[in-house]
């Protein structure tokens, strides 16, 4: 959640939709980074452990009443994906946080397994209260971002491939240019034993240090990296698993409301002459 009072516009981080190098753009002008933007899974008195980068609307109205009530009074933004592209991006953000692996490194029948559990967890959480475990959140439904109850709260929802039209329109409220930079691209070293040992300490200094002052550290880090062949962009392609007939229909059935929140992101972009 990016807040800022000062050009009165909110954008809400709806997981793996491109959002942290959104947030990264805007941090600057983010007048709630202490709350939301720098703290990432910390314990809440009334929710516990929560992760602070992605809290449903629901979550918000509740226990942060006042930054609800900004976001229903200002402009607001988020940005949505394909459900069936974005499953595989939330099942490798959730191993490589939770389970200290990494996508790439496991084949298809590794990749079931995982994919299983996940599908369980997902089928037996109560359809109608948004997810709040930091584990599974990643796989929570977009619309719980954009609606409340129901009704559309976020002003602007755009897909995925239009954040530079997003980006453009904040541009102009804010009267600056905004540096962007892709900051959760999944990378990875050469070496598979520098990768668990990397991805451990990385959980530690993002825990120990405010993400506004750890980032740019990192990229520099990474760039560093990059240069000396150490370090690459995995750009590896879905296992065939992510289409079998059991996660599609499940992905077809659990994200219905997020098909049609992303059609009709698609639709307004192209206007009424499409």
């Amino acid at each position: 959640m990016i807040i800022s009072d000062t050009h009165r516009f909110a954008f809400v981080h709806i997981p793996k939709t491109a959002g942290s190098s959104i947030r990264h753009a805007l941090m600057p002008y983010d007048q709630r980074r202490a709350r939301y933007y720098d703290r990432m899974v910390a314990d809440h008195p009334g929710l516990g452990r929560v992760d602070h980068h992605h809290l449903p609307l629901a979550v918000l109205a509740a226990h942060f009443p006042d930054d609800f009530a900004c976001l229903r009074d200002y402009r607001s933004y988020a940005v949505t994906r394909d459900p069936i592209e974005r499953f595989p991006s939330a099942l490798a953000q959730r191993l490589l946080m939770y389970r200290g692996k990494r996508l790439e490194e496991l084949d298809n029948a590794e990749t079931a397994v995982e994919i299983d559990l996940v599908l369980d967890r997902l089928g037996r959480h109560d359809s109608a209260a948004p997810i709040t475990d930091p584990e599974f959140v990643h796989f929570a439904r977009q619309v719980d971002y954009t609606h409340l109850d129901g009704v559309q709260v976020v002003q602007r929802i755009l897909p995925l491939d239009a954040t530079e039209t997003m980006l453009a329109e904040l541009q102009g409220l804010i009267g600056e240019r905004l540096e962007t930079k892709v900051v959760n691209r999944r990378m990875q070293f050469a070496n598979p034993a520098l990768n668990r040992m990397s991805s451990g300490l990385q959980r530690r200094l993002e825990a120990a240090i405010p993400l506004s002052v750890w980032l740019p550290v990192s990229h520099r880090i990474r760039d560093t990296f990059r240069a000396m062949g150490l370090f690459y962009s995995s750009t590896s392609r879905p296992k065939p698993v992510f289409r079998s007939e059991t996660v599609t229909a499940f992905i077809a059935e659990h994200y219905v409301a997020d098909f049609e929140l992303h059609r009709r992101a698609v639709e307004a972009l192209a206007g009424p002459d499409r």
